[in-house]
Formats: structure tokens, sequence, C-alpha cells
């Protein structure tokens, strides 16, 4: 079994130690492809549960804890930013919750050793749907940077005018899918998900920071099976969103398929995923919602490895920082023709999507027709 799937076992509970004793070569090589994942903070959870004669030598010891621990302050700041962001939307009149980040943290036995990333929160204004507080939103955003960028689905600013590089994203739309007819369907959900997410669940962050509000278990379900089924085949993605679905699943037996996952047509995606949970996760099939689809599944699971986090590392893929704006589109389509045979109306319908929202952001003053 591979080294990088027998220590997360570990680390999750569900193997006591490795089959074999590891070389320094293979755990050289492991430690790069945790970075890659952005699990390396849950491996080495991995390695201290590990029988001490299955360990590491000492001086690489050192070094994986020396990046865990820079790891550890991240997350105390990413939690301190998370906070204030969050508060200062409410300050200013609108109801914030936080998507995924230190909202899937706490469900981490070690919290502090989840890989962090941007700070995203779904915000709404009261009495009015996601859709029509979306003006008000990105006009706030631009009285405080003018520069900001405004998409479909969400705006990018730093609120707080000092987050020292946390990327923060308020959210008027949780996430989206390229098919109209799909997306009507999936807005129409989360505008009747309004009244029972915002305001209603709270956890208290680690180190006293305080308390943020995030979804309830129930929404996050679909919602995180959307953002990892959508970031699959716009760039990519990594381990890390898998374990973050892992422990949201295992906080309760006998899970069911929401019904909105059905009507989305992603009840495919879904026995994929659960076939990477089930063959890398270890995961009890009593925390399944339905049994995995192993033809899909050995495909999501190629698909995670070769990419890794958001498909930075993918050599089909390569970012190239002098693109324009057609090399753009040209580089992800031909990406996105590896995922047809899968998700077809995806694919398809994201031509369609770029091009439909390229004209709507010109239409509203947000960018030019070839700018960003």
């Amino acid at each position: 079994m591979d080294l990088l799937v027998e220590l997360l076992q570990v680390a999750l509970g569900n193997k006591k130690e490795l089959s074999e004793k590891a070389s320094n070569e293979e755990w050289e090589s492991l430690f790069e492809k945790a970075k890659q994942q952005t699990i390396t903070g849950v491996l080495f959870g991995g390695i201290e549960q590990l029988p001490e004669s299955q360990r590491p030598e000492r001086v690489f010891l050192l070094k994986w804890y020396a990046y865990v621990e820079r790891l550890e302050k991240r997350n105390d700041k990413m939690n301190y930013y998370t906070r204030n962001v969050m508060m200062r939307f409410m300050m200013d009149g609108f109801r914030a919750i936080v998507l995924k980040g230190q909202g899937n943290a706490f469900m981490y036995p070690n919290p502090r050793r989840r890989h962090p990333g941007d700070i995203d929160l779904w915000l709404t204004v009261p009495g009015k749907t996601p859709r029509e507080g979306r003006d008000d939103i990105v006009k706030y955003a631009l009285k405080y940077t003018p520069e900001a960028q405004v998409l479909y689905h969400h705006t990018v600013f730093d609120v707080l005018k000092k987050s020292e590089g946390v990327e923060i994203e308020p959210h008027y739309m949780p996430t989206w899918l390229n098919n109209p007819f799909k997306n009507r369907i999936l807005q129409k959900w989360f505008e009747d998900q309004v009244p029972i997410q915002f305001e209603n669940n709270k956890i208290e962050l680690p180190g006293d920071v305080g308390e943020i509000y995030v979804p309830t278990r129930d929404f996050n379900i679909t919602f995180q099976l959307l953002h990892i089924y959508r970031h699959l085949y716009s760039d990519g993605i990594g381990l890390r969103q898998v374990i973050d679905y892992y422990y949201l699943l295992t906080s309760k037996e006998n899970n069911v398929m929401p019904e909105i996952i059905k009507k989305l047509g992603l009840d495919d995606f879904g026995a994929a995923l659960m076939y990477v949970l089930e063959n890398v996760c270890g995961m009890d099939k009593k925390y399944m919602f339905c049994e995995p689809h192993i033809k899909h599944g050995k495909f999501l699971l190629n698909e995670i490895m070769m990419a890794g986090n958001f498909g930075l590392y993918d050599p089909r893929n390569p970012y190239n920082i002098r693109e324009n704006l057609i090399q753009r589109l040209y580089r992800r389509q031909k990406r996105n023709l590896n995922f047809i045979h899968f998700y077809p109306s995806e694919i398809i319908w994201g031509i369609y999507f770029t091009i439909w929202q390229r004209l709507w952001r010109v239409k509203k003053g947000y960018t030019t027709l070839f700018g960003k």
C-alpha cells in the first residue's frame, strides 16, 4: 500500500501502523507529496501515533515538526482574522457565516494542524435574497477597494486593510454550476437555506479568539460536495478537501444523500467521492450516504493525486503569468476535455458560462472585455 495512504489512515485512526518500515528516501518523497496535498499537519499526527520503530529519523522528524509549528501559528492568525472579518461585516449591517476554512478546522482532533486557505464568507443583506443583495455587497466592496475583483458569485477585497496577505472572499452566492438549468435549482436552494443558516450555528475558535457562525452540517454535506466537484474540473482538488469531507461525514452514522444532490445530478460524483473516502481514508461504509462507484472513483482519485491542492501541480495545466485572456481560456478548456466523459454537462456548459460571466461583468462595469 502507498505510504501516504497508510500514514493518512493511521492519522485518521483507521490503521494502527504501517505495513513496513519506510526508508529515508520514502519519507522525503512523502513530505513533498504532503505539501502538494496540503496535509502535512494531518500526516504528522499519524507519525506521532506510529510505533517508535516505524518513525523517521530524528533529524527529519524535527524538520517536519518545524513545518507543522509554522502551520499552527498560521492557523492562530487565521482564526483571529476570520473572527474579526466576520464581525466587521456584521457590524456594517450584513449577515455573515464562514464557509469552509476555519469553520472546517473545528471538526479536526487538532484544528491547528489543518492547512488554512482563504477566508470565505457567505454574506446576505437582511430582507433581500442573495441575488437581490449582490449589488449592495459589491458596492460595499468597491468603496473599500475600488480595484476589487467582482465575479458572479463573490468578490475579493481586504475589508480590514491589514490582513497580511490573507485573501478575503465575501460570497453573495456560496457556489454555482455552469449548467444554467441546474444552477437555477441550486440558487433557489441557497435562497431557501438563508433563514436556516444565518446566525443559528456557532462554534468556538481555539485560543479564546471567540465564536464564529458556520453553516449547519446538513448544508455542508451538499455545499462541500459541490465545492469539490466544481474545483475538480475548474483547476483541481487535493486531499485536504477530501479529509474535510471525511470529518464531516464521520460525525454521524447512517448518512442519507440529500435530495438536492440528486436533483443536481451529482449522485454519481457523490459515489465517486465515497470510493476515495473508503480507499484512501479508510472510511467505514456506515458513514457513507451511498455505495461507492468504482469507475468514477478511480478517475477522481487519479485526478486528486495528479493535480494536488487546487491543481497547482497538474502537468496538464501549466500557468503562465504572461498569458492573455484567450490563452487562459484555451488552456483551461483543453484541460477540461479530460473530464467530458464523466461530467459532460458542466464541461460543455462551462464555455457558455465563461463567456456569459465575462459579458455580465463588462456590462456591470466590473472589468473590460479583455481585462482580468
